[in-house]
């Protein structure tokens, strides 16, 4: 420690007021620290250039100026560089917002689909409701004990006759959401041709989607059967008829025997108006009852689809598809009967435990996934 005399020696004071320069300064600058300067303050240009005893000239000429400007420097608070920086960073900010918690829509969550929606709630979703259609009935069918609540709900219009207008109205609604919408989900039947046109458009293509050139083959029934049967998969013999002298014509031609022929709507769901016929007589009653009407979910009948009979038990397989891979979750043995007059009535299903045994079942179903392009 320097005592009293040195401190106040003039060697002292000289190293003081003349310090030597760091000896590492040239590599303190090339690490990036630069000294601190000045913010600059741009001056009041022209204020002074007025007559000397032209008093008044000079106070119309600071009146016009702008009196903060010599204050305004630049990266303050008050500059635009900064409000710009600010606002980009405010953007930046929302858009992290969007994608730390992403939405899923789901397309008429009604009936079964109600409760994926309430599973995509559970697993930390936004869930944004989307309705295919307006006013329409199966918004009954929506369980009401999910216990789903809706983040949003969009009403797409389908009554629109440019669709590709409403889509894309649909679509700004989408995107104006606050969150980043991941996927989008068909709930019900309804949904399925909405759901692929909507997520094929969504992102500028980067949702996850069906092909949707397959879309009406994934709704449409007699559509679907043909689309297999051009695939090479077997596929139930079958017509669709949008007046009876088009389904006399395709009995005769085909002669059922023994006369069994399925009678049913060509989109619609439930087993509705299903019936099981063993005469002409009979399909023409089914006919007649069909075409034309509305059904369960609310759509008009468009002709009458006509089908063979399948003998045997009825087995249905739950899977789920991702890109062209197919996974089997669930094999269902229903047990259906015939009661007052009704072929088809459910006595019961039953899960089958062990699928060891359901490798045709299972390859049959996943040739017709693969047919439909899922």
């Amino acid at each position: 420690m320097a005592d009293v005399a040195n401190i106040q020696s003039p060697q002292f004071l000289t190293k003081i007021r003349h310090p030597k320069p760091h000896p590492n300064r040239q590599d303190i600058l090339e690490g990036g620290f630069k000294p601190l300067r000045k913010a600059y303050s741009e001056p009041v240009r022209n204020l002074m250039d007025t007559a000397p005893n032209s008093k008044s000239s000079f106070l119309k000429l600071w009146a016009a100026k702008d009196s903060w400007s010599p204050l305004q420097k630049k990266g303050s608070f008050g500059h635009g560089s900064y409000k710009s920086k600010l606002e980009s960073k405010k953007h930046e900010s929302e858009e992290m917002n969007r994608n730390f918690t992403p939405a899923v829509a789901v397309i008429d969550p009604f009936s079964s689909g109600a409760i994926l929606a309430a599973e995509v709630v559970k697993r930390g979703y936004h869930c944004v409701r989307i309705l295919a259609e307006k006013n329409s009935p199966v918004a009954n069918l929506v369980a009401a004990d999910s216990g789903c609540q809706f983040d949003a709900t969009i009403q797409h219009d389908n009554e629109d006759q440019d669709q590709e207008n409403a889509i894309a109205n649909t679509l700004k609604q989408l995107a104006a959401l606050p969150w980043c919408v991941v996927a989008i989900l068909p709930g019900a039947e309804t949904g399925v041709t909405l759901a692929d046109s909507l997520s094929t458009l969504h992102s500028n293509g980067t949702t996850r989607s069906n092909p949707i050139d397959l879309s009406p083959a994934r709704r449409n029934k007699y559509v679907m059967g043909e689309t297999i049967r051009k695939a090479g998969v077997r596929a139930v013999k079958q017509t669709i008829a949008s007046t009876w002298s088009e389904a006399q014509a395709f009995l005769t031609e085909w002669n059922p025997d023994p006369y069994k022929v399925i009678v049913k709507p060509n989109q619609s769901a439930g087993s509705d108006d299903v019936f099981l016929c063993t005469s002409e007589a009979e399909v023409k009653k089914g006919f007649d009852k069909i075409n034309g009407a509305i059904n369960g979910l609310g759509i008009v009948n468009e002709g009458v689809l006509l089908q063979e009979f399948l003998e045997g038990t009825e087995y249905v397989i739950d899977s789920v598809s991702r890109d062209g891979v197919h996974k089997v979750t669930a094999i269902w043995q229903y047990d259906k009967r015939e009661v007052n007059n009704q072929f088809n009535v459910y006595f019961g299903m039953k899960l089958i435990p062990d699928a060891s045994d359901m490798t045709n079942q299972v390859g049959s179903c996943e040739e017709r996934s693969d047919g439909l392009g899922m």
